[in-house]
C-alpha cells in the first residue's frame, strides 16, 4: 500500500523527526498523550506512514494480555522488562532504559519518532505549513515539549528568509563600496559608482528568471559577491576620468589659460579610450577563467558560471557604456545638474 501511494504521488520519500523532550513516561497521562499524538499524526493527509516505535509495540503486547498500559504505572514498568526480554522485541532495548529493580523505565532525552512523507508535495517553502500543522496536532494532544525536524524544513526556512538575507547583505556591501570609493574619489563619482554596481546586481536578478536560476544559497552568494567583482569595471573608468580632469586643469593653469573650461565630456572620452580596452580585456579573461565550469555536471557549478558570466557582461556594459555618460554629464565637475565644481 505504501509503495502504491508513493507511485501515485511521484517523487521519493523523506522523513520527519518528531522530537519530544522532558518526557516522564512513569506518568500514565504522559504515555496516553504520546500514544494519541502519534495516532493523530498518522491521520494527517500528507503523512504516509508513522514508523513503528517501541511504545506502539508495547501497547499491542499489553493489549494481547488484556492490560491497559496507560492505567497502571507499576504494571507499565514491571511488564516493560518482560516485554524487552521477550523474543521478537529485543530490538527495542536501545530505545529505552530500565532500572534493574523493575520500578523505573525511561526513554532517552530527547526522544525521536520517525514519520514518512512524500518529498514531491509542493514547493519547499510550503513544507513550513505542514511542519506547523504537525506540531499543532502533537501539542493538541497534550505534548508541550515537542517539535518536528526535517531537512526539507531547514531548506524551507532558508527559502523563507533568502530575500531578506540577500537584500540586507547587498545593502551592506554597497555601503562598504561607497565608503571606500569616497576615500579616493569625489562624492558624486563615488555615488555613481555605487549606482552602477546596484544596477548590475539588479540586472543579475532580472536575468535569473530566463537563465532558470532560483534564489538559493549559491545564487545568493553570487549576488553579494558580484558587488565586489563589478565595482572594478566602474572604478577603473572613474579613476582614469578623475586623473584626466586633474591633469587638464594643471595644464591650463601652467599655460595661463582660463581655469574652469575643462570639458568633462572630453575627459570621459579620453578616459574611455585610455582604460576601455583594459576593462574589456579584464572582463574577457575573467570569462575565460570560469568558462570551464560551464560544462560541469554539478548544478551548483553551472549556476556559479551563469551568475559570474552575467556579472562580467553587465559589469563591462555598465563600465564602458553607462559610466562614461554619467561622468560626462553628472560627475559634479560641471554645473549640468547645478552641482558646484570641485577640484580633484
Amino acid at each position: 500500500a505504501l509503495q502504491s501511494e508513493f507511485n501515485d504521488f511521484g517523487g521519493r520519500y523523506n522523513s520527519v523527526d518528531i522530537v519530544v523532550y522532558d518526557l516522564d513516561l512513569n506518568k500514565s497521562e504522559t504515555r496516553f498523550a504520546v500514544s494519541q499524538a502519534l495516532k493523530h499524526a498518522q491521520r494527517l493527509d500528507w503523512i504516509l506512514y508513522v514508523q513503528p516505535s517501541w511504545m506502539g509495540a508495547y501497547e499491542s503486547h499489553l493489549s494481547s494480555k488484556g492490560k491497559d498500559w496507560t492505567a497502571d504505572d507499576f504494571t507499565y514498568n514491571y511488564e516493560l522488562h518482560n516485554f524487552l526480554d521477550k523474543e521478537g522485541y529485543t530490538q527495542w532495548r536501545e530505545y529505552i532504559y530500565c532500572a534493574p529493580n523493575r520500578t523505573l523505565c525511561k526513554e532517552p532525552n530527547p526522544t525521536r519518532y520517525l514519520a514518512t512523507y512524500n518529498k514531491g508535495m509542493g514547493v519547499s517553502i510550503e513544507s513550513l505549513t505542514r511542519r506547523d500543522e504537525l506540531e499543532e496536532t502533537l501539542r493538541g494532544q497534550g505534548l508541550t515539549n515537542v517539535f518536528a525536524n526535517s531537512q526539507d524544513f531547514m531548506f524551507a526556512e532558508l527559502d523563507g528568509k533568502i530575500w531578506l538575507l540577500t537584500l540586507t547583505n547587498m545593502g551592506f556591501a554597497l555601503i562598504a563600496v561607497f565608503i571606500i570609493t569616497l576615500m579616493f574619489t569625489p562624492p558624486m563619482i563615488a555615488w555613481w559608482i555605487c549606482v552602477c554596481v546596484a544596477l548590475i546586481d539588479l540586472d543579475l536578478l532580472g536575468m535569473m528568471l530566463p537563465l532558470d536560476v532560483s534564489l538559493a544559497a549559491v545564487s545568493f552568494v553570487n549576488l553579494v559577491m558580484a558587488i565586489g567583482l563589478s565595482v572594478d569595471y566602474c572604478v577603473h573608468i572613474s579613476h582614469t576620468f578623475a586623473d584626466v580632469y586633474a591633469r587638464r586643469e594643471r595644464e591650463q593653469a601652467e599655460s595661463g589659460s582660463a581655469t574652469g573650461s575643462v570639458d568633462p565630456r572630453e575627459c570621459a572620452i579620453e578616459a574611455l579610450s585610455t582604460m576601455g580596452a583594459s576593462v574589456l580585456k579584464g572582463g574577457f579573461t575573467t570569462f575565460l577563467g570560469v568558462l570551464v565550469i560551464a560544462f560541469s555536471s554539478s548544478v551548483a557549478f553551472r549556476t556559479f558560471f551563469k551568475m559570474l558570466s552575467m556579472t562580467v557582461v553587465f559589469g563591462v556594459l555598465h563600465g564602458v557604456v553607462l559610466m562614461p555618460v554619467l561622468l560626462a554629464y553628472a560627475s559634479g565637475y560641471n554645473d549640468y545638474f547645478g552641482i558646484a565644481r570641485r577640484r580633484v
